[in-house]
């Protein structure tokens, strides 16, 4: 079991959330370094890359996940 944090698709009520399959830690968190958010590819998938200079605080929320839903995640 880990905590993971998601800031995208995979949120609560976000197009992806069906393959998140933990257990959602309450509240709603943000990242503690400042990060720039890209959306990639043809899906415009989101990437976070730690930007200091011109990143924010990400908003996202905690799951605690087994392996095989973090395997979805990955897969996803």
């Amino acid at each position: 079991m880990c905590n993971i944090f998601v800031y995208g698709t995979l949120k609560e009520n976000f197009p992806n959330f069906s393959i998140n399959t933990g257990v959602r830690l309450p509240g709603n968190f943000v990242t503690q370094s400042l990060h720039a958010l890209y959306l990639v590819g043809e899906r415009n998938s989101p990437w976070l890359v730690v930007d200091s200079e011109k990143g924010v605080q990400v908003q996202g929320q905690v799951f605690t996940v087994d392996e095989q839903g973090l395997l979805a995640m990955d897969q996803l």
